[in-house]
């Protein structure tokens, strides 16, 4: 476990370190979907340093004592996150609008599956079934609005903003209890403040697509691993939880499969670790758990089809769907930067059949990787990661025709004004992502400083995984068709690391003055 943890810290450090260097000098770039804010990062990175400092500083002085419960924290986090989500549905409502791109062809068919829609858009989930599990959602939640009367069209999205608002609430508490477990309840609250404010505040949630709903995924999945079990069956069953929350975040974003995964590898060799007899029983445990996940794939293609076909009211042709290979062949696109590229649309349609899509898709992009070349692939590299992670607003207003139909402004009270922060046009909102891209980067330089952390036992696990996580994801969009919203559903485990490398960071500098106060002997 300890050279796992060595090895995985240092790779973490690497690539944060690289990020931030690319951050730093190569943000003047020109690259896919750019978003230019008051400050750059050359002003912005600085600040951002010297706000950590100042707060490790005044931190590591702090005197000694508690100045509230653990109990009492509990129930200020709680209240805090109901009254989060409240206002989360308040402004949504305030906001809402029609975007365009994909969140359509789902709305507009899960209205029709309620019985009130356009139509099914076929071609489309016949291409991309993996959003059919949403759109099963959808129309659950539109029949649901329907039979209540709770909101009439076009404010019956607001049945999918509130679950949407439900699931960001729960993980900002779920950080919340995860760095409570961690590093105790004051540093859960330091953390809870940064989740609502680059993930709570988000405007993402009034977007009707699986960004928002599949936040919850990762974190619940620490949060299930800080569970206390006392017997090897409780523990057992912890992890086949956790295995159980990566299968369903699975279905609604493929890429949160990582952080359970990194969790079931950190409890795999923690389990060595601690009894070296048990390495078969270990790797009989992983074997089973791979079979599963290939058998749940299976079932859940079979599954699909049937629920499309009887309860959706459509049949997908399975002969047109794109998989994994057509994402990688997005990745390799050097013109486009790894991003959406209409080129590789038509391309992949070109092929009659899926087996032969997959193996076209995968040799061009395999070609493309080998006319690359190692200085060709650093700079596509360079370009993803800007893409990726320099932006504190993960990429808000720039998919497709983001802004199809902006809805009259309601009647209540701060609607205008929310509509000035947090529409891309609006008078106030080149100050208010500016804030967000300032506190983003604060947040992975903090990150960054997490890989002076250390812990022992389960909880050494947790940073090990949280630190897998984040280098799984980095590979993922390293590899595949890359998008800054992406990393939305990842931002709250950068966030608990986020606290943690202040944590390490003002208890060195606490033992440092302590250091020079005692003196030499």
């Amino acid at each position: 476990m300890k050279k796992l943890e060595s090895v995985v810290r240092v790779l973490f450090a690497a690539m944060l370190a690289y990020v931030m260097v690319i951050l730093a000098f190569f943000a003047g770039d020109a690259y896919h979907n750019k978003k230019a804010f008051l400050l750059g990062n050359a002003t912005l990175i600085p600040m951002a340093l010297g706000a950590v400092a100042v707060m490790a500083v005044a931190l590591s002085l702090r005197r000694g004592g508690r100045s509230g419960s653990d109990t009492r924290r509990d129930r200020l986090a709680l209240a805090l996150a109901l009254t989060l989500l409240a206002a989360q549905v308040y402004v949504g409502y305030c906001i809402l609008f029609k975007t365009g791109w994909d969140p359509w062809s789902l709305v507009d068919t899960a209205r029709t599956i309620a019985g009130y829609g356009p139509g099914a858009n076929v071609a489309y989930f016949s291409r991309y079934p993996n959003n059919l599990p949403l759109l099963t959602l959808y129309a659950m939640l539109f029949r649901l609005n329907a039979a209540l009367h709770l909101f009439a069209e076009p404010y019956d999205l607001m049945c999918v903003v509130i679950v949407n608002a439900l699931a960001n609430a729960l993980t900002c508490y779920l950080v919340y209890r995860i760095v409570r477990w961690l590093s105790g309840s004051g540093w859960g609250l330091a953390a809870f403040a940064l989740a609502a404010l680059l993930v709570g505040t988000s405007p993402w949630t009034v977007i009707c697509y699986a960004d928002a709903f599949a936040l919850i995924f990762p974190t619940l999945a620490f949060w299930l691993y800080t569970l206390r079990t006392h017997t090897r069956h409780g523990t057992a069953l912890k992890l086949l939880a956790i295995l159980l929350c990566g299968f369903a975040g699975y279905l609604f974003k493929p890429y949160t499969l990582i952080a359970p995964a990194s969790l079931l590898l950190a409890s795999a060799c923690g389990a060595i670790r601690r009894d070296p007899k048990r390495v078969a029983a270990v790797l009989a445990a992983a074997l089973a758990a791979a079979l599963c996940f290939a058998g749940f794939c299976a079932v859940e293609e079979r599954g699909m089809a049937y629920v499309a076909r009887y309860a959706l009211g459509f049949e997908p042709d399975r002969e047109a769907a794109f998989g994994w290979q057509h994402f990688l062949l997005v990745g390799m696109n050097a013109n486009s930067q790894g991003a959406y590229a209409q080129e590789d649309v038509d391309y992949s349609a070109s092929f009659d059949t899926r087996a032969e899509r997959n193996r076209g898709d995968l040799r061009y992009a395999l070609e493309r990787l080998g006319r690359m070349g190692l200085g060709g692939w650093m700079a596509h590299l360079k370009s993803k990661t800007l893409i990726t992670f320099n932006d504190g607003t993960f990429a808000w207003g720039r998919e497709g025709n983001f802004y199809l139909e902006v809805y009259e402004t309601p009647k209540l009270p701060g609607a205008g004004l929310f509509r000035e922060i947090l529409y891309e046009d609006g008078r106030c909102a080149p100050i208010a992502e500016t804030l967000r891209q300032f506190a983003w980067l604060a947040t992975l330089a903090l990150a960054l400083l997490s890989a002076l952390a250390r812990r022992e036992g389960q909880r050494g696990g947790a940073l090990t995984a949280l630190w897998l996580s984040i280098l799984g994801f980095g590979l993922y969009e390293a590899l595949f068709e890359v998008r800054a919203r992406y990393l939305y559903t990842y931002a709250p485990c950068f966030i608990i690391l986020a606290v943690l490398g202040l944590e390490a960071c003002s208890t060195g500098l606490r033992g440092l003055w302590k250091g020079r106060q005692a003196g030499p002997d």
